[in-house]
């Protein structure tokens, strides 16, 4: 049986993933998972499973990373604008 499933990523990428790239990754993930709810699990069925969450845990990590970088700047950010405001109000 030939994968159809997309080449894994490695976490080195993660950054440069757009949400909308792991949005797309993870709408395919379930409909995969869907599409295997209807078929018989099969000779085939433990491999498929482990495959899935495999793709499931890179796609969570990825999105851990994302949003750990977004917060990193916007803290960052926010910190800067106190600085400035507090610097011109003295």
């Amino acid at each position: 049986m030939k994968s159809t499933r997309p080449p894994h990523k490695s976490n080195n990428t993660a950054s440069a993933q757009t949400p909308e790239d792991l949005l797309g990754d993870l709408r395919r993930l379930v409909a995969e998972a869907e599409k295997m709810t209807g078929e018989s699990l099969g000779e085939h069925g433990a491999d498929t499973l482990d495959s899935l969450r495999e793709r499931f845990d890179a796609a969570h990590e990825r999105i851990s990373d994302l949003y750990e970088n977004a917060k990193e700047k916007i803290v960052g950010g926010a910190k800067r604008t106190d600085e400035i405001i507090r610097t011109n109000l003295t």
